[in-house]
């Protein structure tokens, strides 16, 4: 299936919705959908690329049930819940793409959800940044995450991975976060100009935390 220079808006579902296929998805406009904007589901296989994805009632883009994406160079934005959500055994390698002004998290992994975030600019959404929860692990590596209203980075519920590199600031609660068995490996990133902690360790988080400008 290819996609491509379509706008895609005021659907009273999904965007675009994919389920056990492969879809390649490029330039884009997918917009004032009532639920998510793309939906990838039930293994399937998706490029997603250069696409404008905003103002949907719940999650930019959702990659569930053991499905997998490439996302390059997308703008989500202004999107009713998070800007990229990833759960249920999902996998999603994110690269290049600017994450805004979103209603919770910027990026939310979740439920064994994987995947790398990489160069990625993720700023101004109205919770965390990113979020890896309940036993997500992910690699996050050389990404811009600021301005966000709650942490910029938040791990809890035993959620895992590296953070290697980033560029964390002005987020309005913890740069960095990590609670609740959460475990990750955190190295040589730096953190500053927060409102509160620039990295805070609580409610029985753990992890290996070396080498950071904070």
């Amino acid at each position: 299936l290819l996609l491509e220079g379509n706008k895609v808006h005021g659907s009273a579902g999904c965007g675009v919705q994919v389920s056990a296929s492969e879809a390649n998805l490029r330039d884009n406009e997918i917009y004032g959908n009532s639920l998510a904007g793309v939906l990838l589901q039930a293994e399937a296989k998706a490029e997603v690329r250069n696409n404008s994805v905003f103002g949907g009632g719940q999650s930019g883009v959702v990659i569930e049930s053991g499905a997998s994406a490439i996302l390059r160079g997308n703008v989500v934005q202004a999107n009713g819940q998070c800007g990229i959500e990833v759960r249920d055994d999902g996998h999603a390698d994110m690269r290049e793409n600017v994450v805004r002004r979103n209603g919770h998290m910027g990026i939310y992994l979740y439920n064994g959800a994987t995947g790398e975030i990489r160069g990625n600019d993720i700023r101004d959404n109205g919770m965390s940044g990113i979020n890896v929860s309940r036993n997500a692990e992910p690699s996050i590596t050389a990404n811009m995450v600021h301005g966000n209203r709650q942490c910029g980075i938040l791990l809890d519920h035993s959620g895992r991975g590296s953070i290697s590199r980033n560029q964390v600031h002005s987020n309005g609660e913890p740069g960095l976060r990590i609670e609740t068995q959460a475990d990750p490996v955190v190295t040589d990133n730096t953190i500053y100009n927060g409102h509160h902690h620039g990295i805070l360790i609580c409610e029985g988080g753990c992890g290996t935390v070396q080498g950071n400008a904070v």
